[in-house]
């Protein structure tokens, strides 16, 4: 039986469009990566752990925040803990020049470690004036220097898109290490000379009129860095693209 409210011609109320896969608004969860999620906040917590370890072991605080490494793993700390957020909410990854930078210092930081500091063929051992190292300086720095740069490799080469770097990148990235680097010497130039702090970095030469051997081996170690950056982003567009990470959904069987 017809309503007689309604005339053949009259049109038809349109009929409200439901999306494929559900109730409206969960769409949203297929992009949450909670693994990725859960390895970016372990990464932030070694991060932060090797900081406050090292902090509290340092006879000197100022002296020890004014190392590169140090410095990089509170930036890959905070980068971290930022990516695991978006990452559990389904938000947009972080911009590519953050998350490279923060990699690529902590590497820069991990190759000076262990290429220099604890190389004897590298005559820039932790010799005196330096104090033989306790466990919680031995711990903080294989957080530091070992466990967040295979992290933050890890994370670029297996939980993130490829070709997401740039040639402006590569430029940009060196800015950091060479304020670093502008910093010692104006630590340098300020402290009095002889005095233990003065030099952030014991591959810095520590007689106060070396600044011929202090710009040799500054430049020495830019070049590296520029050489770093520059290979880092061009692997970025030869790695292959990573497995794709579970979306979160889960088949339910149809609604009766």
């Amino acid at each position: 039986m017809t309503d007689p409210h309604l005339s053949p011609l009259s049109p038809v109320p349109a009929l409200r469009r439901v999306p494929v896969g559900g109730v409206p608004g969960r769409s949203a969860r297929r992009h949450r990566r909670p693994l990725t999620a859960a390895f970016r906040g372990l990464t932030a917590l070694a991060a932060g752990a090797g900081v406050a370890l090292g902090a509290h072991a340092a006879p000197s605080a100022s002296r020890f925040f004014g190392y590169f490494a140090v410095e990089a793993n509170c930036l890959l700390a905070l980068v971290s803990l930022w990516g695991a957020w978006r990452a559990w909410s389904g938000r947009r990854p972080l911009p590519a020049w953050l998350t490279g930078a923060a990699m690529i210092y902590v590497t820069l930081g991990a190759l000076l470690f262990h290429g220099l500091l604890t190389e004897p063929a590298s005559g820039f051992t932790l010799g005196a004036p330096f104090a033989p190292p306790t466990a919680p300086h031995r711990i903080s720095a294989q957080l530091l220097h070992t466990v967040t740069p295979t992290a933050a490799v890890c994370d670029w080469l297996l939980l993130t898109a490829p070709a997401r770097f740039r040639p402006a990148h590569a430029v940009l990235w060196p800015a950091f290490p060479l304020a670093h680097l502008g910093y010692a010497l104006h630590r340098h130039a300020l402290l009095l000379p002889g005095a233990f702090t003065r030099f952030p970095h014991p591959f810095l030469p520590l007689h106060p009129h070396a600044y011929q051997a202090l710009t040799r081996d500054a430049a020495l170690l830019v070049i590296p860095v520029w050489l770093l950056t520059i290979l880092t982003a061009a692997l970025d567009h030869l790695r292959p693209t990573p497995p794709p990470a579970g979306t979160g959904f889960r088949l339910r069987s149809p609604v009766r």
